[in-house]
């Protein structure tokens, strides 16, 4: 209170004229202040009515120079000096005033502000104690959790898609969910296992997503995984259920989303030599489509890879891969499974005119020249033997950054080129949707925070056989995993 009085009697001081600073001087007296100045009037008030400004003995004002602490602590001495003694006795008498008026509350509200007081700190003792409680809490959880010998696993998602033949004019725009739960084994051991249930149709293992609407009026959940792997050796292991894809590269044979039945094999040897990091040879009988009638679509897969390390920034994956069906013609005549464009060469019966035995090589090289920017190229191709013509599909891929700490990001670019009967249309990605296409597709992603990413897809999409049918896709995902 004494600070607020004792400013305002300063500055009601200098307003009211009492104060001198300095000698009586004219504005007219200052060498570098024309009267076509803005500020001419308001100087010339300060200087020749309240007289307290200060020039410089040079006869310039000097308007444009900086005040300095030392003249700061000039001027405000000056004015505590000219105060008249009855203005100190005046500042005193209400200061003494207030002083008074504080104690004589203080001894009404004693009794309440003992009681705020008392209270006050209950609150913060109550406060305190859940914190610990809750620690307390989250830490029973925590070691709970850690006996039990599986993890919990699983992801929730929002996608929103946009799709037109038209750029700009999105009529086809889709907001949706997709939610997965599973458990799997704490640590790696002689046996794994792994079961996991997804939202989705079972009738479209390429697409798991729901329509945002749908998915809170007939949500249906469906198995997507559920296999044991026996690792008899380190090197060695063989799995049986329904598992990831263990042949695809990039989406070009398999969305990354169907995740298939049956049984694989695997082989892998770590750390050979220096430069040869790893080898490992994947075999594997998948069922690709049972129908209703119990009629099967079988595919007999193998793939070979190997790992290099021709220096310590650079890292090399090989792959060649061959994939035989067998009774693929159920594929295509099967009412169960659809999603995509069956978009192969079809016979009148409905068969497949061209079978599917289909060679695969891969190429992959990363640089990290920096942990937060590797880059990443690659390359995949895919030829279909079975199929005279219109048999070959590629992707090119090139991404620099990565996601592994929240506020990394990404950014990238692939080209991807579908022949009618390279793959088989209902199984390739569900953003291509079929073949017969090629598409150029930029993405970004952004580690939002420890277990969720953001990312945007937009791809522009034409079909080989008529280029000038454009169609445009833009796809924004927030994924948590955990």
């Amino acid at each position: 209170m004494f600070k607020k009085i004792l400013i305002l009697s300063l500055f009601l001081s200098i307003f009211t004229g009492k104060i001198v600073l300095a000698k009586e001087i004219k504005v007219s007296s200052f060498k570098d202040i024309s009267r076509e100045h803005q500020s001419y009037e308001t100087i010339k008030k300060l200087v020749e009515k309240y007289n307290i400004l200060i020039g410089f003995p040079d006869g310039n004002f000097f308007g444009d120079k900086k005040l300095t602490r030392f003249e700061m602590a000039e001027i405000i001495l000056k004015l505590i000096e000219n105060l008249d003694k009855s203005q100190r006795e005046k500042i005193l008498m209400i200061e003494k005033i207030d002083r008074s008026n504080l104690k004589k509350l203080l001894d009404d509200y004693s009794e309440e502000i003992k009681y705020l007081t008392k209270k006050n700190e209950y609150i913060e003792d109550q406060l305190d104690l859940l914190e610990m409680n809750k620690n307390i809490d989250k830490q029973q959880f925590d070691d709970f959790l850690s006996k039990q010998p599986f993890l919990f696993t699983g992801s929730i998602a929002f996608r929103y898609q946009l799709i037109t033949k038209k750029f700009g004019d999105w009529n086809d725009s889709t907001p949706q969910s997709r939610v997965s739960l599973g458990i799997k084994n704490r640590e790696s051991g002689i046996i794994d296992y792994g079961i996991a249930l997804v939202t989705g149709n079972p009738n479209k293992p390429v697409n798991t997503w729901w329509k945002l609407g749908d998915f809170f009026s007939r949500i249906g959940f469906n198995l997507d995984k559920f296999f044991i792997t026996y690792n008899p050796q380190e090197n060695l292991s063989f799995s049986i259920g329904k598992f990831s894809d263990p042949f695809s590269n990039s989406e070009l044979l398999f969305d990354a989303e169907m995740n298939l039945q049956g049984a694989n094999q695997v082989i892998k040897f770590k750390e050979i030599n220096n430069w040869l990091k790893s080898f490992s040879l994947t075999t594997g009988e998948i069922i690709v489509n049972m129908d209703s009638s119990g009629e099967n679509s079988f595919m007999l897969g193998g793939v070979a890879e190997i790992g290099l390390a021709p220096s310590e920034i650079i890292r090399v994956v090989l792959r060649n891969g061959y994939y035989h069906y067998l009774g693929e013609d159920n594929i295509a005549l099967s009412q169960n499974i659809f999603g995509n464009s069956n978009s192969n060469s079809l016979e009148k019966s409905g068969g497949y005119q061209n079978g599917f035995r289909i060679f695969n090589s891969f190429a992959k090289v990363s640089f990290n020249f920096n942990d937060n920017f590797p880059l990443l190229l690659s390359g995949d191709y895919l030829h279909n033997f079975a199929a005279l013509a219109e048999n070959k599909a590629f992707q090119l891929s090139s991404r620099i950054g990565n996601s592994i700490l929240p506020g990394n990001f990404f950014v990238g670019y692939n080209f991807k080129y579908l022949e009618k009967d390279a793959v088989i249309a209902l199984f390739t990605e569900d953003q291509l949707g079929r073949t017969d296409t090629y598409a150029h597709e930029f993405f970004v992603g952004l580690k939002v925070f420890e277990n969720t990413i953001l990312s945007l897809t937009a791809q522009t999409q034409n079909k080989i056989s008529q280029s000038e049918e454009n169609s445009y896709t833009v796809r924004s995902n927030l994924i948590y995993n955990f």
